[in-house]
């Protein structure tokens, strides 16, 4: 189990994330298939993409065009992942915001149980705790994060 202090900033949660031991900066975004990530950050944590894997994206703002690949690892304090499905996205600017390397989405989510937990002693944390072992692993669109509940990340 990994307890992970957050920061929330114009109404969204970043973490600090570590992509193929580079370390980043992501939103937490539950409404989002993949891992995002921008170009720039894609190179220096050498996020390699599959040759066709184009994809379109809907965001915020409109449709962007993101590349498929894999990060080798994805962690978020002790919560680990390894061969994440990421979206690289073509966009060179900051499609995410100043500052922001990308989403970290259910290609990641899914693999852990987490819960919002918030307390005047310790403030806001997420905690991640791996599900009990299954045939297969959950789909990216298997659950959400709701303030406070845990939310168990199973097939539908």
């Amino acid at each position: 189990m990994a307890r992970i202090p957050f920061a929330v900033g114009l109404g969204v949660r970043t973490l600090n994330v570590v992509v193929n031991n580079v370390a980043g900066t992501l939103i937490l975004d539950t409404g989002a298939t993949f891992v995002s990530i921008t170009s720039r950050f894609a190179i220096k944590a050498r996020v390699a993409t599959e040759s066709g894997s184009q994809v379109i994206m809907k965001t915020v703002g409109g449709k962007a065009l993101a590349d498929i690949g894999y990060a080798d690892s994805i962690s978020v304090g002790k919560a680990a992942a390894s061969g994440v499905t990421t979206a690289v996205m073509r966009d060179d600017g900051e499609p995410f915001g100043k500052g922001v390397d990308g989403l970290l989405g259910t290609s990641f989510l899914s693999r852990f149980n987490v819960f919002d937990e918030r307390s005047r002693t310790r403030g806001s944390s997420l905690i991640f705790d791996h599900p009990p072992a299954v045939a297969r692993p959950p789909s990216p669109r298997a659950g959400s994060i709701r303030d406070g509940n845990l939310i168990m990340w199973q097939e539908r």
